[in-house]
């Protein structure tokens, strides 16, 4: 091949991989739109996280907070805590909504980028694999709030980019970004921290092992490289990951999901379901090509060796199947640890999600001919579409509530006590549509499970409660609300928040007849009702 044609070819290949690379950004960029379809973002736990970053920031910075004498900070140097901290920050620039926004905005546009980073350390000729990853930074979790989830995922990508570009040899400016990194990926969220830690060790030992065979590199070095960049660096935070655990041992009442459930969560892409079994279609299809692109880098893996003709660790072992090791060990916890641990729930969606995305990753660092590749990508993300329009509606929907329950809490008094009336029959979207009234003026709503638990940043002050019945009901009723149990303190709440998408519901009604006796209907609009105490001539 003469000059002028490899000079040919080489602008043919620059000239795609531009094209390439701001197609990547334009689909990041029509990735985030559904954030801003809107005036609200409307997750499970956002309203939580609002008002429980409302009183974080109450009591670290205002000595004189309405809230000080019902809460306090939990002193245990915790995860699930460093997007509070994101949190209190956007909330001094933005409006809540769009402190939301921007804390989710961080994982849609961050995570897809370094995952595209990760897969540019093996391969930049096939770097338009890596879109398979927009799918999956749309999962169930994100749409039920979880937030500490969401950005622990960031940086637990932004640790293995970092790790997989170490040279071999000690670097202490290296390690002290290493530091930072696994201490925000620790604050962020426990598994994300800990799957970070499963992937150093499973790709040392795979280092190791090869080491080991092929005798071309000082072990003793690497060693060292390994302590000082690696070891020494995360030690800490191992150690409190460790601490947390001990702390907090699994109870009595975990449970784990059927074998044919687990089955159900990868086959059908389950963890890209938000909204129920209106998106499944599209999301086994999406595993469906998802599965032919693992069988085609398998083709080209077995291609590869035939072609070698001998077996050796060198052409039988790539450095990019820890992302297989991974992906099996995954499965492997998947269907052997609980669905919920009597602490954290969910788990089996993190271990099915994280397991895409190491297949995906180990996918993308292969050149599948392009004739399968493109297509395949190309009608990822058509379904990818469809999955976010589907989305959006339901959105559209919510965002009709989250405004009648913003109009209802402009008319709620700062530095008084709102009961929600939590009824058993909610959609889950809405459970905790109360909290967004606390969520920029102090107001206690009797209404807050991060609070109810041990491992979020704000607790209960139990003793300080008050003890709230509403005539001759408790919260014994078959309708429940929070309660002081050992406060000498009982009043009326200032203010009754009422949820109701059930109209003809026999409980909710009696509830409603006693409320009527003492309060007055302030609000009312479709599903939101709100009452305040009526005052005493």
């Amino acid at each position: 091949m003469n000059n002028f044609s490899k000079n040919k070819i080489e602008v043919r290949q620059d000239s795609f991989l531009i094209t390439e690379n701001m197609l990547f950004y334009i689909l990041l960029f029509l990735n985030v739109l559904i954030l801003f379809s809107n005036k609200y973002f409307v997750t499970l736990d956002g309203g939580s996280h609002n008002y429980n970053a409302n009183i974080i920031n109450q009591l670290l910075f205002n000595d004189k907070s309405y809230y000080h004498q019902f809460y306090e900070l939990n002193k245990e140097l915790l995860p699930n805590s460093f997007s509070y901290c994101l949190f209190i920050v956007f909330k001094k620039i933005f409006t809540f909504s769009c402190a939301e926004k921007a804390l989710l905005l961080i994982h849609l546009v961050l995570t897809p980028i370094l995952f595209r980073k990760i897969v540019q350390v093996f391969n930049h000729e096939s770097s338009y694999l890596s879109y398979a990853i927009f799918p999956f930074t749309h999962f169930s979790l994100l749409y039920m709030g979880f937030f500490n989830f969401t950005i622990g995922i960031v940086f637990c990508l932004l640790s293995i980019l970092i790790f997989l570009k170490f040279e071999n040899k000690p670097n202490l400016r290296l390690a002290a970004l290493f530091f930072l990194v696994l201490g925000l990926s620790y604050f962020s969220h426990i598994f994300t921290f800990t799957l970070s830690l499963i992937f150093f060790f499973t790709n040392s030992m795979v280092e190791f092992i090869v080491l080991l065979v092929l005798k071309k590199e000082s072990i003793y070095k690497w060693l060292v490289s390994r302590i000082i960049n690696l070891i020494l660096p995360a030690s800490i935070f191992i150690f409190l990951t460790a601490e947390y655990f001990i702390k907090r041992p699994p109870l009595d009442t975990k449970t784990f999901l059927t074998t044919s459930e687990i089955n159900w969560f990868f086959t059908n892409a389950g963890p890209l379901q938000a909204y129920g079994e209106d998106e499944n279609l599209y999301c086994k299809l999406i595993f469906v090509l998802i599965a032919v692109l693992g069988l085609s880098v398998a083709w080209l893996r077995i291609s590869d060796f035939r072609k070698s003709g001998k077996l050796s660790v060198k052409n039988f072992f790539l450095k990019q199947d820890v992302f297989l090791l991974l992906f099996f060990t995954l499965v492997y916890l998947s269907y052997t640890q609980p669905n919920e641990d009597g602490h954290g729930g969910y788990i089996t969606d993190r271990f099915v999600l994280f397991a895409f995305f190491f297949v995906i990753l180990l996918i993308a660092t292969h050149k599948i001919n392009s004739k399968i590749g493109i297509p395949i990508i190309t009608a990822i993300l058509v379904l990818h579409s469809i999955l976010l329009f589907k989305k959006e509606k339901v959105q559209n929907r919510l965002n009709q509530d989250m405004k009648d329950v913003i109009s209802a809490s402009h008319l709620i008094k700062p530095e008084t006590v709102v009961l929600p009336i939590f009824n058993p029959g909610l959609s889950w979207q809405a459970k905790h549509f109360s909290n967004y009234i606390a969520a920029e003026k102090s107001v206690l709503v009797m209404e807050n499970y991060e609070a109810e638990t041990r491992y979020f940043p704000v607790i209960w002050q139990e003793n300080n409660l008050p003890i709230l019945k509403i005539d001759t009901l408790d919260n014994t009723h078959c309708l429940k609300w929070k309660s002081g149990k050992v406060s000498k303190v009982e009043y009326p709440a200032d203010y009754i928040f009422i949820f109701d998408e059930e109209k003809n519901n026999k409980c909710l009604s009696i509830v409603t007849t006693l409320v009527n006796k003492h309060y007055d209907l302030a609000f009312s609009k479709n599903a939101v009702h709100l009452y305040q105490l009526r005052k005493r001539n």
